[in-house]
């Protein structure tokens, strides 16, 4: 690629990136200053310059793409990002709930005793597997709900030869849940800012790929289909790893992920992604040791469906949620990673409100059977409260369907969310 092509491509790569970037850095209100506001869109083109360039260099080194490949990417990711910024400011849902709402399901669902729930259980590993299999079936039931047995397709999995054949038997089940799972060989890019790398079977050992197929059906089969179906998404790719420019450029620049990626993560890529232009959620097979797969998936299906309920602009600034957390906690402020604890269910929660709720849906709600909500600390118990309030806001019945199946506890926790000495 000449030098020309190159800063065509950078050109156009600015293009769909100042949208995307100008979602995450609207300032806070219009202070009415002119000064003010040129700097701040100064710095704003700046750093969009800097990704920018990033982009084409990036993907001029991919293998294998044309120039006029690239271009037909890029002209169709700009045309959806164009749509994305419109959808963004015309939504000004900020996704609140009124706070006697938010109480109302906290005092009859969460501690209320008046409905069924699992008796003289007192920790995760006293329920055997079948007796909350079935269990949960019937509180879905109860709350409206009907969960898709999976023992079937559990069987195809433990009999098939070929990875083909273990996609086919996950894609028995998950279209229940109108889920198509499909794992690219070939490394691709995906819109202007992605490129995934497929994954190589001859590397793959399918014994794994099968234990983790399993694993995520059986947490699957949880989750009512009528949650994930709410999220919309069009696809999940199973994928090597992904490589995301716009994260990376973060990645390498802000001293919050500086303190913490020699510390959580040993890949230079992060696990999992979803993409609300196309709603794709990629999984990364990387790193497996440190990051559960299915963990991954349910993270990355908490982004999915916190998008579609709160709109674009209400999951951007969702300032409700921000305003649990304690005084003096900044989100991305790496001080505050180190002082304060039980903010959020993951470090990576404390990056912003977008993760943190995400991480806290997946890990607290989506993760079945949950823990008792007496037993999480106080942060966490009013965040895991307004989440569940929202979902049953889209799905009704949830809450008390997610509560029946807690799990009652000896265990101690802190009597509020303290900064750490």
């Amino acid at each position: 690629m000449n030098e020309r092509d190159k800063i065509r491509l950078k050109n156009l790569a600015g293009v769909g990136l100042a949208v995307v970037i100008g979602l995450g850095l609207e300032s806070e209100e219009d202070t009415g200053d002119p000064l003010t506001y040129y700097r701040q869109a100064g710095e704003i083109a700046a750093q969009i310059s800097n990704i920018a360039s990033a982009v084409s260099l990036g993907i001029s080194s991919y293998p294998n793409a044309s120039l006029g490949n690239i271009a037909e990417v890029s002209f169709e990711y700009i045309k959806k990002t164009s749509q994305f910024a419109v959808d963004y400011y015309n939504n000004n849902n900020d996704c609140s709930l009124t706070q006697p709402l938010v109480e109302n399901y906290v005092t009859d669902v969460f501690k209320s005793e008046d409905h069924p729930r699992i008796q003289q259980i007192s920790t995760s590993e006293d329920v055997s597997p079948e007796f909350l299999h079935d269990f949960a079936k019937e509180q879905a039931e109860i709350n409206g709900f009907t969960l898709v047995d999976e023992s079937k397709y559990l069987e195809q999995i433990n009999e098939a030869q070929t990875f083909d054949e273990v996609l086919e038997a996950v894609n028995g089940y998950t279209q229940n849940y109108s889920l198509k799972i499909t794992m690219p060989e070939s490394d691709g890019i995906e819109d202007i800012p992605i490129r995934y790398f497929g994954v190589d079977k001859n590397k793959l050992d399918i014994s794994v790929f099968k234990e983790i197929s399993q694993d995520l059906l059986r947490k699957l089969y949880y989750i009512p289909p009528e949650i994930v179906r709410n999220a919309d998404i069009s696809e999940i790719k199973i994928i090597d790893s992904i490589y995301h420019i716009m994260l990376n450029h973060l990645y390498e620049t802000t001293t919050f992920y500086e303190g913490l990626k020699n510390e959580t993560n040993s890949s230079p890529y992060p696990g999992g992604f979803y993409n609300p232009v196309v709603n794709i959620i990629y999984v990364g097979l990387n790193d497996l040791k440190n990051y559960k797969f299915t963990g991954r998936v349910l993270h990355e299906l908490s982004h999915a469906f916190l998008f579609k309920i709160c709109g674009l602009y209400g999951t951007f600034n969702d300032k409700e949620f921000a305003a649990l957390n304690p005084e003096g906690f900044s989100y991305g402020d790496g001080k505050s990673l180190r002082e304060y604890k039980d903010i959020s269910s993951n470090k990576f929660g404390y990056q912003n409100e977008l993760e943190d709720s995400a991480y806290i849906m997946g890990d607290l709600i989506l993760t079945f059977p949950p823990n008792d909500m007496d037993t999480i600390p106080p942060v966490l118990q009013k965040k895991v409260s307004l989440l569940i309030a929202r979902i049953e806001q889209s799905i009704p019945g949830f809450a008390k369907y997610w509560r029946s199946l807690t799990l009652r506890t000896t265990s101690e926790i802190p009597e509020d969310t303290a900064k750490i000495n």
